[in-house]
Protein backbone atom coordinates (compact mmCIF):
# COMPACT_ATOMS: atom_id res chain seq x y z
CA UNK A 1 0.00 0.00 0.00
CA UNK A 2 1.44 3.42 -1.19
CA UNK A 3 0.73 6.64 0.68
CA UNK A 4 -1.22 9.16 -0.87
CA UNK A 5 -2.07 6.06 -3.56
CA UNK A 6 -6.17 5.94 -4.59
CA UNK A 7 -7.54 2.39 -4.19
CA UNK A 8 -11.01 1.42 -5.49
CA UNK A 9 -12.47 -0.92 -2.17
CA UNK A 10 -15.61 -2.74 -2.44
CA UNK A 11 -17.65 -2.39 0.80
CA UNK A 12 -20.50 -3.98 2.06
CA UNK A 13 -22.91 -3.74 5.28
CA UNK A 14 -24.44 -7.42 5.20
CA UNK A 15 -25.89 -7.42 1.75
CA UNK A 16 -25.70 -3.92 0.81
CA UNK A 17 -22.98 -2.88 -1.90
CA UNK A 18 -20.82 0.21 -2.61
CA UNK A 19 -17.58 0.99 -4.10
CA UNK A 20 -15.47 3.43 -2.42
CA UNK A 21 -12.38 5.50 -3.07
CA UNK A 22 -10.28 5.01 -0.41
CA UNK A 23 -6.40 6.93 -0.11
CA UNK A 24 -3.36 4.67 1.45
CA UNK A 25 -1.98 6.21 4.78
CA UNK A 26 1.03 5.26 6.55
CA UNK A 27 0.40 6.69 10.77
CA UNK A 28 3.60 6.02 12.18
CA UNK A 29 4.54 2.77 9.70
CA UNK A 30 0.48 1.57 10.48
CA UNK A 31 -0.22 0.98 6.73
CA UNK A 32 -3.75 1.97 6.32
CA UNK A 33 -7.15 3.39 4.27
CA UNK A 34 -8.71 6.78 4.43
CA UNK A 35 -12.14 7.22 2.50
CA UNK A 36 -13.91 10.71 2.70
CA UNK A 37 -17.92 10.24 3.12
CA UNK A 38 -20.54 12.76 3.19
CA UNK A 39 -22.73 10.09 4.09
CA UNK A 40 -24.58 11.63 7.62
CA UNK A 41 -26.36 8.77 8.50
CA UNK A 42 -23.53 6.25 8.05
CA UNK A 43 -22.87 5.37 11.57
CA UNK A 44 -27.06 4.67 11.88
CA UNK A 45 -26.33 2.07 8.97
CA UNK A 46 -23.60 0.58 10.55
CA UNK A 47 -26.20 0.10 13.53
CA UNK A 48 -27.58 -3.24 13.74
CA UNK A 49 -26.05 -4.76 10.84
CA UNK A 50 -23.94 -7.94 11.53
CA UNK A 51 -21.13 -8.07 9.11
CA UNK A 52 -19.04 -5.16 7.53
CA UNK A 53 -16.23 -6.25 4.49
CA UNK A 54 -13.95 -4.39 2.35
CA UNK A 55 -12.52 -5.76 -0.95
CA UNK A 56 -10.05 -4.88 -3.24
CA UNK A 57 -9.50 -6.58 -6.35
CA UNK A 58 -11.80 -8.95 -5.63
CA UNK A 59 -9.74 -9.99 -2.08
CA UNK A 60 -11.01 -9.43 1.24
CA UNK A 61 -9.03 -7.32 3.17
CA UNK A 62 -11.33 -6.97 6.27
CA UNK A 63 -14.14 -8.60 7.61
CA UNK A 64 -15.63 -7.24 11.13
CA UNK A 65 -18.33 -8.89 12.58
CA UNK A 66 -20.71 -5.97 14.00
CA UNK A 67 -22.90 -8.01 16.51
CA UNK A 68 -23.95 -5.67 19.57
CA UNK A 69 -22.67 -2.63 17.21
CA UNK A 70 -26.51 -0.90 17.59
CA UNK A 71 -25.46 0.24 21.62
CA UNK A 72 -21.83 1.14 20.54
CA UNK A 73 -23.14 3.56 17.25
CA UNK A 74 -25.82 5.17 20.05
CA UNK A 75 -23.21 5.85 22.12
CA UNK A 76 -21.39 7.33 19.15
CA UNK A 77 -23.89 9.26 18.38
CA UNK A 78 -24.69 10.72 21.85
CA UNK A 79 -20.96 11.67 22.08
CA UNK A 80 -20.82 13.62 18.87
CA UNK A 81 -24.11 15.37 19.79
CA UNK A 82 -22.44 16.70 23.01
CA UNK A 83 -19.61 18.02 20.96
CA UNK A 84 -21.83 19.62 18.65
CA UNK A 85 -23.87 21.39 21.66
CA UNK A 86 -20.11 22.40 22.91
CA UNK A 87 -19.00 24.03 20.14
CA UNK A 88 -22.04 25.31 19.67
CA UNK A 89 -22.07 27.41 23.26
CA UNK A 90 -18.50 28.77 22.14
CA UNK A 91 -18.44 32.57 22.35
CA UNK A 92 -18.20 34.34 18.95
CA UNK A 93 -14.59 35.33 18.38
CA UNK A 94 -13.93 39.05 19.48
CA UNK A 95 -15.04 41.98 17.06
CA UNK A 96 -11.85 44.44 16.26
CA UNK A 97 -12.02 47.96 18.29
CA UNK A 98 -10.19 49.57 15.76
CA UNK A 99 -12.68 51.62 13.50
CA UNK A 100 -9.94 52.03 10.80
CA UNK A 101 -9.47 48.04 10.34
CA UNK A 102 -10.52 46.80 7.10
CA UNK A 103 -12.82 43.98 6.63
CA UNK A 104 -11.38 40.79 5.92
CA UNK A 105 -11.20 39.90 2.44
CA UNK A 106 -11.45 43.79 0.72
CA UNK A 107 -8.95 46.00 -0.05
CA UNK A 108 -9.88 49.92 -0.71
CA UNK A 109 -8.16 51.31 -4.15
CA UNK A 110 -8.08 54.68 -1.27
CA UNK A 111 -6.03 54.10 1.28
CA UNK A 112 -8.46 56.88 2.94
CA UNK A 113 -11.84 54.59 2.05
CA UNK A 114 -12.84 51.57 4.03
Amino acid sequence: MEKGKHYPIELSLDQTQWTADARGLDLDGLKSLWIDTDDTDLIEEFSGKLSFRARFNGKEIAALGLKDSERAADELLACQKAVNNAVMKQPAPPQSKDPFEAKPGTQASDPFDL
